[in-house]
């Protein structure tokens, strides 16, 4: 049983580094410019096909649902490439984007196929007392479920 399948459309080839690796690498897509402290938008290539909604443990009264977790890789930060932390729901249907953000004084160049994320599956679980609104969800990203204030 798979808990979320992917889709990818990307150049180069996604896999697990090795046996015990927690995610996956993703690549830079294309050659981006990136001047100095500013951030930017990169595409991986990467879309959530398929996803379990609800897994059902202990007779029912625990439910947990997969997430995508977009995680920097343990290098990127000594290169001066600040990449937050990120959470993809399992109903996202567009294309995962990594943010970077160039912390050195010069303007730097990310080459096709640096690799400086990586995408790990996880389990969550919905918090008792916190409200579900009736958002449908499609592929829009980066705040499009409620936006930001």
């Amino acid at each position: 049983m798979s808990l979320m399948k992917i889709r990818y459309e990307g150049k180069g080839d996604i896999a697990y580094q090795t046996l015990s690796s927690s995610g996956f690498d993703v690549y830079v897509q294309e050659e981006t410019l990136a001047p100095s402290n500013t951030t930017v938008k990169l595409s991986t290539g990467v879309y959530i096909a398929e996803a379990l909604e609800d897994l059902e443990f202990g007779d029912g009264r625990f439910k947990v649902r997969p997430e995508i977790q977009v995680r920097p890789r343990s290098s990127a930060f000594v290169h001066d490439w600040l990449l937050p932390l990120g959470t993809v729901d399992l109903d996202y249907r567009g294309q995962i984007m990594i943010v970077v953000r160039n912390v050195s004084s010069k303007d730097r160049v990310l080459q096709q196929g640096e690799r400086l994320a990586q995408l790990v599956g996880a389990l969550t679980f919905k918090v008792d007392g916190v409200e579900v609104r009736s958002v449908k969800r499609g592929d829009g990203g980066f705040g499009s479920t409620g936006g930001t204030k």
